[in-house]
């Protein structure tokens, strides 16, 4: 049996959302008039021009890979901790990472388990079973295109 964790690392943006009475302005500066009945909503001003295009973006990422780093094994009943750092080829970002156990019965718990800079996954474990444990860290990486 295999156990795999992942833990992804996102970036998440925030939408804000402007809330007004009747009449007020929305959002874009547009005025907005509301009537008694909801079918009748009038918007007074229209929109203008489409501006120039902007500059290009940066490049996105492509070519996922799962890049697994050294096995640590771990003695039983909570006698010690392991590192395990899986680390992303040149030219690579870590878009995320966890860890993976072959060893079924194990009652490993993670200290850590978090990005090193943009190229490396590290995760420390503990072993809290009473048997030996293996474990090691598994990173994410994406190419830039």
């Amino acid at each position: 049996m295999r156990t795999v964790v992942f833990i992804t690392a996102l970036a998440v943006l925030g939408v804000g959302v402007a809330l007004g009475s009747p009449g007020s302005s929305s959002p874009d500066g547009a005025a907005v008039s509301l009537a008694a009945d909801k079918d009748q909503v009038q918007t007074a001003r229209r929109r203008g021009r489409r501006g120039p295009r902007g500059p290009r973006g940066p490049a996105g990422l492509t070519r996922i890979t799962v890049i697994e780093g050294p096995t640590v094994t771990l003695s039983p009943a909570g006698s010690g901790t392991g590192t395990s750092e899986a680390t992303c080829p040149a030219g690579s970002a870590v878009v995320s990472g966890g860890w993976d156990s072959t060893t079924p019965s194990a009652s490993l718990s993670a200290s850590k388990s978090h990005a090193l800079g943009s190229s490396s996954w590290e995760v420390t474990m503990r072993n809290a079973g009473g048997t030996v444990a293996e474990f090691n860290a598994e990173a994410m990486c994406a190419r830039r295109r």
